[in-house]
């Protein structure tokens, strides 16, 4: 097994540290929508809800 480089390791520390922002902005983004355009790109209210209490 190799070791990752330096560079590799702070990208995938960086991700892990920005994962649950990027969660959040996209609960909030899909909160934001109606039924109507939910159900337009396949999603529903209760998805949404799921998805935060997955997080």
């Amino acid at each position: 097994m190799t070791a990752l480089p330096l560079s590799a390791r702070l990208a995938s520390s960086l991700d892990t540290l920005t994962r649950p922002l990027r969660r959040r902005r996209a609960y909030a983004q899909l909160s934001t929508l109606d039924d109507r355009m939910l159900t337009d790109i396949g999603l529903n209210r209760v998805d949404v809800d799921d998805m935060r209490r997955m997080w």
